[in-house]
C-alpha cells in the first residue's frame, strides 16, 4: 500500500481539534445560559461535553505526533539530500514535539476543575512546547522547504503570534498579578485578556498546522509489517511539454 502526499495529516489535525473544541464550547453556552467568555478547560469541564472535549484532544495529540514524526522524516531527508547535518537537532524538536502531545493528552483527560495541578501542567506543555517546536521548526525551514519564500514568512510570522498569545495568556494567569489587583475591574480585565489569549493561542497553535504543505512531498509505502517515509520523485519535472 501506497499513500502520495501526507498533507492530509495537518489538515485533519486542525478541524479536528478547533471543531471539536467548539462544538464543547457551543454545548457550555447551552448549560451557562449563553455566557460567552469561558476559558477552553470549561468547555469540557461537565458531562457530555467532557467525553468529547477528551476524544478530540486525545485524537490530536495522536495526529500531532504523527505530524511531527513526518516532519521530522522530510527534514531529515530533505538534509541529507542537501549535504546539511540536520539530524540530533531534529530528533531534539521530536521530543519536543512528543512532550507537547503529552500535555495535551494531560490536559484532556484531567479537567481543571477536579485535577487542576495536572491539567494546568498538561497545558503548559502542550502549549509552550508546542510554541517552542513552531518557531525552530519554522527556522529550519526556511532552508529546507519546498515552499515559496512567502509561505516561510507566514509560517514564522504565525509562530511567533502563537508564541506571544501564549506568554501573556500565561503572564495574566500568574497569582501575583491579582494579588497586585486592588479592585474588582482590573481582576476582571485579567481575566477577560486570559480567556482571549488563550483561545488565541489555541487558534494560531493550529493555524501552524497548516503551513506544513511540505508534507504533500511525502510519500508513506507500507508493505507488510513494515513502513517507510520517503521523498515523492517530482514527475512534473521530468515531464516532455510537446
Amino acid at each position: 500500500m501506497e499513500i502520495k502526499g501526507l498533507a492530509f495529516l495537518p489538515i485533519l489535525a486542525f478541524h479536528l481539534c478547533l471543531g471539536g473544541i467548539l462544538l464543547c464550547y457551543t454545548l457550555t453556552l447551552d448549560q451557562d445560559n449563553g455566557r460567552l467568555m469561558i476559558y477552553i478547560s470549561e468547555t469540557g469541564a461537565r458531562y457530555p461535553q467532557s467525553v468529547l472535549f477528551t476524544t478530540v484532544l486525545v485524537g490530536t495529540a495522536i495526529l500531532g505526533f504523527a505530524l511531527a514524526f513526518a516532519q521530522y522524516k522530510f527534514m531529515t531527508l530533505r538534509a541529507a539530500a542537501c549535504d546539511m547535518k540536520q539530524e540530533w537537532a531534529q530528533k531534539i524538536l521530536l521530543g519536543v514535539a512528543l512532550t507537547s502531545c503529552i500535555g495535551i493528552v494531560l490536559t484532556g483527560s484531567f479537567t481543571m476543575f477536579e485535577y487542576e495541578i495536572i491539567h494546568k501542567t498538561g497545558a503548559v506543555l502542550a502549549f509552550g512546547c508546542g510554541a517552542v517546536y513552531n518557531l525552530v521548526q519554522s527556522k529550519y525551514l526556511y532552508k529546507l522547504s519546498f515552499s515559496r519564500r512567502y509561505v516561510c514568512h507566514v509560517r514564522m510570522a504565525v509562530s511567533v503570534i502563537t508564541a506571544i498569545t501564549a506568554v501573556i495568556c500565561a503572564a495574566s494567569r500568574i497569582p501575583v498579578i491579582g494579588h497586585l489587583c486592588e479592585d474588582i475591574p482590573c481582576v476582571e480585565i485579567c481575566n477577560m485578556v486570559a480567556i482571549i489569549t488563550e483561545w488565541l493561542t489555541l487558534f494560531f497553535f493550529l493555524l501552524t498546522y497548516l503551513t506544513y504543505s511540505d508534507l504533500q512531498h511525502l510519500c508513506l509505502n507500507m508493505p507488510w509489517k513494515s513502513f517507510t517515509i520517503t521523498i515523492r520523485e517530482k514527475v512534473q519535472d521530468s515531464l516532455i511539454h510537446l
